[in-house]
């Protein structure tokens, strides 16, 4: 008898813990609410260049366009790519090579002001030249709950946070998305950690909806993901008591 009281009490204390370790479907949305209009992102702040970023520069006159135009039409047919863009790496001195004016200090810059700068040099050799620069790509880190956490790479220098989730498989059913950190590289080398509610539309009009070079996204698992964790140990644990209280009252 005195056996079976504590079988019974088991079995409430695991039935307790299951309950408490079950996922509420509201913890596993993205967008609560009502929001029938949302304000622009605050874009408070501009990425600044730094070295070892890669660019993507393209520089055209009308006199290159037209050659250019009538090479891809024969050489490229109706792919729609432009392989005008050519891609430079910002050496350790802050600097990138163009083939027509030289070197060109970048670092420091935001990518409109590159782009002002080498347009003025680029004019001193080229009438009406036009030159276009944007990121050739960024790398990211996503840590923790995602589905396939790891390195990534944006070629979009306005990557939203929600895009980034994407390029990363999304995140599993434990996460925590009420508390995402983002762990950004400010200019002078320090980190600045950003704790966002991805289940409020007010990462909308966040000024940290775009991702930059180097950030860190690290989403913590729910205290769900543990306790069944825990649950499972505790079950092995309270088997093996049940059978060894088994083996001593009948050894009594």
């Amino acid at each position: 008898m005195k056996y079976s009281n504590h079988k019974y009490k088991i079995i409430a204390f695991l039935l307790f813990v299951l309950l408490n370790s079950c996922i509420s479907y509201k913890k596993t949305l993205y967008f609560q609410g009502d929001a029938l209009q949302l304000e622009p992102p605050n874009l408070s702040e501009t990425y600044v260049l730094k070295k070892r970023d890669m660019l993507q520069i393209r520089i055209t006159s009308p006199e290159t366009e037209r050659v250019q135009n009538s090479t891809t039409e024969s050489s490229q047919g109706s792919s729609g790519s432009n392989p005008y863009f050519s891609n430079y790496y910002i050496d350790d001195s802050g600097y990138v090579e163009l083939m027509l004016i030289g070197k060109v200090k970048v670092d420091g810059y935001t990518i409109m002001q590159v782009d002002s700068l080498i347009t003025q040099k680029v004019q001193e050799y080229m009438n009406q030249a036009s030159v276009d620069v944007k990121f050739a790509s960024f790398k990211f880190l996503a840590l923790g709950e995602f589905i396939a956490p790891g390195q990534y790479y944006a070629n979009n220098e306005t990557c939203t946070i929600y895009e980034a989730f994407a390029i990363a498989g999304d995140v599993s059913m434990f996460s925590n998305k009420r508390n995402v950190q983002l762990i950004r590289t400010m200019s002078n080398g320090s980190k600045k950690i950003f704790h966002l509610n991805l289940t409020d539309y007010s990462t909308f009009t966040s000024e940290n909806y775009f991702i930059q070079p180097n950030d860190i996204l690290y989403v913590q698992p729910q205290r769900a993901k543990i306790d069944k964790q825990n649950v499972a140990i505790l079950s092995i644990g309270l088997s093996l008591i049940s059978i060894a209280l088994v083996v001593l009252s009948r050894i009594k």
